[in-house]
């Protein structure tokens, strides 16, 4: 879900926001988010890309059965599941961020 420079600050990210006041502080609780079902990461790639003010968000197509991954209100493409728009939008985010190189 996020490579190259959006890695790094979303790993530093989630161990100061998550992991830091349970007294986990090492890249193995990261893995360990990693291993987790995509359902469960969803809300906390959602509050990472808040805190970088990107807008994600998934939502039906026109009642197609469709769904659509929108990043700062530009369309991804249509997919049939949410979590498939959920991982195309994030795909996009994660290429905004290292494309900026914040």
């Amino acid at each position: 879900m996020v490579t190259g420079k959006n890695k790094e600050q979303f790993d530093e990210w989630l161990i100061e926001k998550y992991f830091h006041n349970i007294h986990f502080n090492n890249i193995n609780d990261v893995i360990g988010f990693n291993n987790l079902p995509f359902e469960m990461q969803i809300g906390v790639y959602l509050a990472y890309y808040d805190h970088k003010e990107i807008l994600i968000n998934a939502m039906s197509y026109e009642r197609s059965g469709y769904w659509i991954g929108n990043v700062n209100h530009n369309i991804t493409s249509k997919k049939r599941t949410r979590n498939e728009a959920y991982k195309e939008a994030f795909k996009k985010a994660d290429e905004l961020i290292n494309k900026n190189k914040e």
